[in-house]
């Protein structure tokens, strides 16, 4: 049908300008595989607009079908199903940076279900920028529960994480990221945390949804320059500590700025 041969002549053409390489598995509709095409090339373009690009191209992992799923997942990771399945408890989208960068979606996942398009395609452009954290940092982000990952505290990765996703979709005006900064604003309100206290997995994955919140408002408030956040990552690639790439990348050192942002929470998250 006329809908069937534009879209394969639209697929033809994206593959000749973008690094979004889309495996769909079976049992996925053309309406969800243009919608995730859509949220991908959409955070792809945006992420451009700041001056960043993938160094090669990133397969999307598409699969309605979750035993297709771990089958796929677990060969490319060298695993047996049973421990690919126990990724797969706590997400519908995993960031793979293993010796391809790559994204999975179980489209059968609750927490995809769940979702709109709008909240899918931020899911979407979250995990993409953290692809792009890792090829800049050139190596791991994580770490060992206790301890300050080498790329830095946990609030940071993941607060930066969550503003360059909610920027993108704002950007490709799916939802307004001046919404979102209020309404996470307001949830933060009742938090006592510090971000010291936020730097490790275990301490930052201990708060609940808290963790989302002060970490989308500290990077907001940390810089509204959105490159930062990724030469900040491409500096400890080329070799500085992550003390020195945040104070050479954010023009003050972690421990003034966070004495800067209690003074900010103190004042009700005015400026």
């Amino acid at each position: 049908n006329t809908f069937y041969a534009e879209f394969q002549a639209y697929k033809e053409e994206l593959a000749a300008r973008s690094k979004i390489n889309i495996q769909i598995g079976p049992e996925v509709s053309s309406d969800i595989e243009k919608s995730i095409i859509d949220a991908a090339t959409g955070t792809e373009k945006f992420l451009s607009s700041l001056g960043f690009s993938f160094d090669s191209n990133i397969p999307i992992h598409v699969y309605a079908n979750y035993d297709l799923l771990l089958e796929a997942y677990a060969s490319i990771n060298g695993i047996d199903k049973t421990t690919a399945d126990l990724h797969w408890q706590r997400g519908s989208v995993i960031a793979m940076t293993g010796y391809q960068l790559s994204l999975f979606i179980n489209l059968s996942s609750p927490s995809w279900e769940e979702r709109d398009e709008a909240n899918q395609a931020l899911i979407v452009a979250q995990e993409l920028f953290t692809l792009l954290q890792f090829q800049q940092r050139k190596g791991s982000l994580y770490g060992q529960g206790d301890q300050v990952p080498s790329g830095g505290p946990v609030w940071l990765r993941e607060g930066s994480k969550r503003l360059i996703g909610f920027k993108a979709v704002n950007w490709q005006e799916k939802l307004s990221f001046d919404s979102t900064l209020e309404s996470h604003i307001n949830s933060a309100m009742s938090a006592t945390y510090n971000l010291a206290q936020m730097e490790t997995h275990n301490e930052f994955y201990s708060l609940g949804r808290m963790e989302d919140y002060i970490g989308l408002v500290a990077a907001n408030f940390l810089s509204k320059d959105l490159v930062k956040f990724i030469e900040y990552y491409t500096a400890i690639g080329d070799g500085l500590s992550w003390q020195g790439a945040f104070t050479q990348t954010f023009g003050r050192t972690v421990e003034v700025f966070y004495e800067e942002f209690a003074a900010y929470q103190r004042n009700g998250y005015q400026p």
